[in-house]
């Protein structure tokens, strides 16, 4: 699993349960999930009219770069990619 959750932002609560509902579902069927890494996250509703809403392109760049990062111990089947918005999704 890879994940944009953070606590700063309310969009984003939901998704601080989602690694242990999904590692109990993929024990439930014999396997195992693994928790792989955060990406970083903004919210450029949140940061519109102020200095850091120039990152919001360039930070695309880095969440995939960060997940590929989190991924890359070459022991995963598959991955799970949670992400907020267009923005931060991990797999963009």
């Amino acid at each position: 699993m890879v994940s944009a959750y953070n606590d700063m932002l309310s969009a984003h609560q939901p998704y601080e349960v989602y690694p242990d509902k999904i590692r109990k579902a993929v024990e439930k069927v014999g396997s195992v999930a693994q928790f792989a890494g955060g990406v970083p996250a903004m919210c450029d509703g949140v940061t519109q009219g102020q200095p850091g809403m120039d990152l919001s392109l360039m930070s695309r760049d880095v969440i995939a770069m960060s997940a590929a990062v989190g991924l890359s111990h070459n022991m995963f089947d598959s991955a799970v990619m949670m992400g907020i918005c267009d923005k931060i999704v991990p797999a963009s």
